[in-house]
């Protein structure tokens, strides 16, 4: 054909472009010189988009014939040029001279055809020198580790012989082969070795400042030797690969066939683009090279095609939608953060959206570079990685928001900063149907095409990105105005002090003379009286009213108890002092019971009664100092947030992080973490069973949020255990996981021992035979001790026992506490004697209280480590069930034997 030029008219994958010549009449090829490949007009490479950039050619073998319109003689040859600096017509036949055309009348005159374009002097620049010799040492170094697999090959193949000649042992199966193509290997290797040493040193000494294209033409002479031993090469070790039937080493030399693919694609384009050589001999053999090895690459996939899978593993694409999930869960916790006063724990709600935001950036990274179904697919692992720094640039333009809106708190805070998440939200939607899409795609046959999500893509993504419910739902607007149980309207006495004298109508006792029940006024009358003295029930009251009246009503009634009448003149004194202690212990004990408003109240209250009067001025001083502490708490808490830098977390994905860090460790981090919610629980979270009845919710965050961790870390354990692809990576896992139990065990974190249990307990890892019988007899007594520890059987006496025992600190079993609450609450009525509240039924919950107050006083003395504790607070799981258990089919099927299994 014409005008080709030595196989420039090959199409390859990833920017060869066939050539596409204007049609031209034949002509003997000696009578004109080869021209260069030309690239389509529709597709420029990024080199030729460059507006100074013309390419250069070498000296041809035949000569340009033109003609001067004043003579005939001959013109020395001309380089050739590109196809794209040609008029896009069809050629015509070169100019006849002067002397030779016909004549012909003035009237019938013909225009002479136009000479064709003289080629311009082709220049290429420094720039251009430098990208070739950077390429041309990338295929070295390529070929360099080309090398060391087959090296690795020959050892792999030399091993499989020896064991096959020891006596008794049964010959592999390819026995003779794997003789003939290790000694080819040996061969090709030995070969390719030298030559690509040779081409090496050649280009290593190549002046990186030169404008000179000659300065390539050692190297050129020689690179066509050098590609077509890496073809045979790869040809080579490619049979012995799949004759020894090794997988470790086969992702080994999936690698190496990948890499030489990719630079010799590169060296071919760039030579042909800047037209390096003319020579037709270098040219065909890049051709056939790129061919051969691309075969061999696409052999190799083939070969493997049921084993590789899909694109994306099941595994991988249920580990990413469960860092989706934790990270929107943590960014919505924190937007949370901002319906009502903003709390100190909000530094810490953003601490952990960011180090989910950096886990679901590892989980992509780790699905794009350590998945071997991705080696041959750089466009799809390009794509992979992009997707994780726009999540990670539109975090940051959130935080921006997040923390403007801290700096200047408002009504419409939290929807301002809702608003900021959406374009983040529809990111992670996209990323999932994207990621779903590929989980899709054989990896055998899949193309570097980047394929389009369907709208079934967009559907699962549209699940997984869903915005969770809250934990604890949003209080009703008048919580502080409505009492908890509507027991107010049995007291039907407006002032404490038209309350009659005790009588059974009012206030009643048992035989032992406790107080059983009596009126509201009765019982803060009895509060703050100067001839009842009892601690226990001070704090027995403070500790339960909320289960009986409102903190608005009862600072009502403390008021209306501190104005005392003439008549009880000659008790004011003890009386007041009474109120007064009343409301410090009040403060100190209940502080997240006050509002805004009551806290208004409060200080309105001690600057006019308490800070005037000199008597009570100490009380009143130290109950302002409470307030003020309080508040410059918040206040340092909402500076630590501002100044919050999101710096680059430890990158880990799901299934890593069992692995990365030290089994002790991670049980101090995961107690600190659990330490760190059990110690928030507040009383009024007790009451009323809150935490299960929907009017109460609101009120019991911190045991709403124990229980939902406890929930989660039983999910986690499951699935990070079913992420492991091979028995052996999870028999490893749940052995690391016993063994983080027996440490939480010996740091009293009986909480997350239970959760533990529960987790190796669940259907879809409880079944996990093959995966069990790899545990040593050591582990699988380890985790039986435990078991018996937390025996439900009478009432968990083993459990309750070595509680007792315990030395604080400590993280008891909520479980425990929440059904001794139930036991209390469902066995005794709130009203007695139609208007009484029974208030020995809140003695009993209050000595539950106690027994939960009693392990939150002495804190763990460990330090937190941000990069462990946060990514151990949101954890990612698979959040169904039946999710879980197809999981546990695919890894271990039933009847599955040793064998069947990877």
């Amino acid at each position: 054909g014409g005008g080709g030029g030595g196989g420039g008219g090959s199409s390859f994958k990833q920017g060869l472009i066939k050539n596409k010549d204007s049609p031209r009449k034949e002509t003997p090829p000696s009578s004109r010189p080869p021209l260069p490949p030309a690239h389509s007009s529709k597709t420029l490479s990024r080199h030729q988009k460059k507006k100074n950039l013309v390419g250069l050619s070498s000296s041809t073998d035949g000569a340009n014939k033109s003609v001067n319109n004043n003579n005939n003689d001959k013109v020395k040859p001309k380089r050739p040029i590109r196809l794209s600096q040609l008029p896009q017509t069809p050629p015509q036949r070169p100019a006849r001279p002067q002397s030779m055309m016909i004549p012909s009348s003035s009237s019938n005159k013909r225009a002479p055809p136009p000479l064709p374009v003289k080629p311009k002097k082709l220049i290429i620049k420094n720039k251009e020198i430098k990208e070739i010799i950077k390429i041309m040492k990338k295929f070295c170094f390529a070929n360099i580790q080309l090398v060391a697999v087959t090296k690795v090959a020959i050892e792999k193949a030399q091993e499989i012989l020896d064991i096959s000649n020891k006596k008794g042992n049964e010959k592999h199966k390819n026995y003779e082969k794997i003789i003939t193509f290790k000694e080819q290997v040996e061969m090709a290797r030995e070969n390719l070795d030298q030559i690509n040493q040779d081409l090496y040193k050649e280009v290593k000494t190549l002046p990186l400042d030169s404008e000179d294209i000659k300065i390539l033409t050692a190297s050129v002479a020689i690179l066509g030797t050098v590609i077509t031993s890496t073809a045979f090469a790869i040809s080579t070790a490619k049979t012995l690969t799949l004759l020894m039937d090794n997988d470790a080493f086969f992702t080994q030399m999936l690698k190496a066939t990948n890499t030489s693919r990719t630079s010799v694609i590169d060296l071919s384009e760039i030579i042909k683009e800047y037209q390096v050589t003319e020579d037709e001999t270098i040219l065909q053999q890049l051709d056939g090279s790129s061919k051969s090895i691309i075969n061999h690459h696409k052999a190799l996939l083939q070969s493997k095609a049921e084993q590789l899978g899909k694109v994306i593993s099941e595994g991988r694409i249920s580990e990413i939608e469960a860092a989706t999930r934790a990270a929107i869960g943590a960014v919505m916790k924190l937007i949370n953060s901002f319906k009502g006063p903003i709390q100190q724990h909000i530094v810490t709600e953003a601490k952990v959206a960011s180090c989910c935001i950096s886990q679901f950036v590892a989980t992509l990274n780790e699905a794009s570079n350590n998945n071997q179904n991705l080696i041959s697919y750089k466009n799809i692992r390009e794509k992979i990685v992009a997707c994780g720094t726009e999540i990670k640039d539109l975090f940051l333009i959130f935080t921006k928001s997040a923390k403007a809106e801290v700096s200047n708190p408002s009504e419409s805070s939290a929807d301002i900063v809702f608003e900021a998440f959406s374009p983040l939200r529809e990111s992670f939607r996209s990323v999932v149907a994207l990621l779903v899409c590929f989980s899709k795609l054989d990896t055998a046959s899949c193309s570097s095409t980047i394929p389009i999500p369907s709208d079934e893509d967009f559907a699962r993504a549209e699940l997984v990105c869903e915005i969770p419910e809250p934990i604890v739902p949003p209080p009703p607007a008048l919580q502080n105005q409505v009492s908890s149980n509507n027991v107010d309207e049995f007291n039907n006495i407006e002032n404490i002090w038209d309350e009659p004298e005790d009588s059974p109508n009012n206030i009643c006792f048992t035989e032992a003379n406790e107080l059983k029940g009596a009126t509201l006024n009765k019982l803060v009358e009895r509060l703050t009286s100067s001839k009842f003295h009892d601690m226990v029930y001070a704090k027995a009251f403070i500790t339960t009213y909320r289960s009986f009246t409102t903190p608005a009503e009862f600072f009502k009634k403390l008021c209306q108890r501190y104005n005392v009448p003439e008549e009880y003149a000659s008790e004011k004194l003890p009386i007041q002092l009474r109120v007064c202690n009343t409301l410090k212990n009040w403060v100190e004990l209940s502080y997240a019971d006050f509002s805004e408003d009551l806290k208004l109240e409060l200080k309105t209250f001690v600057k006019k009664y308490l800070i005037s009067h000199k008597s009570y001025k100490k009380f009143g001083k130290q109950i302002l100092d409470i307030l003020k502490k309080k508040s410059k708490d918040l206040e340092r808490a909402k500076n630590e947030l501002v100044n919050l830098k999101i710096e680059a977390k430890i990158p880990l994905s799901p299934a890593k992080l069992l692995f990365v860090f030290d089994e002790e460790e991670l049980s101090r981090q995961l107690t600190l973490v659990d330490f760190r919610i059990y110690k928030a629980i507040r009383p009024v979270e007790l009451l009323n069973q809150a935490w299960s009845k929907q009017k109460y919710r609101h009120r019991a965050k911190n045991v709403l949020t124990l229980v939902s961790r406890s929930t989660s870390l039983t999910m986690w354990i499951a699935s990070v255990i079913l992420w492991q692809r091979t028995v052996k990576a999870r028999a490893r896992a749940l052995t690391k996981i016993i063994n983080i139990a027996e440490h939480l065990k010996n740091i009293n974190n009986f909480n997350s021992v239970m959760t533990i249990i529960a987790g190796i307990n669940t259907a879809s890892i409880f079944r996990l035979k093959l995966t069990k019988s790899l545990l040593s007899e050591e582990t699988k007594q380890t985790f039986e001790e435990l078991v018996e520890l937390m025996n439900p059987l009478q009432s968990y006496s083993n459990y309750r026992q070595a509680l007792r025992k315990a030395n604080p600190p400590c993280v008891p079993f909520l479980g425990v506490f929440l059904t001794d609450v139930t036991f209390v609450e469902d066995g005794n009525p709130d009203i007695i004697n139609d208007n009484l509240i029974n208030f020995r039924k809140r003695r009993f919950v209050y000595n539950v209280i106690q027994n939960i107050e009693q392990y939150q006083q002495t804190s763990y003395s460990y330090k937190l480590v941000d990069n462990i504790a946060h990514f151990l607070t949101e954890l990612p799981i698979i959040n169904n069930e039946d999710e879980l258990y197809q999981l546990s089919l695919k890894r271990e099927p039933r009847k599955a034997t040793m064998e069947d299994v990877p």
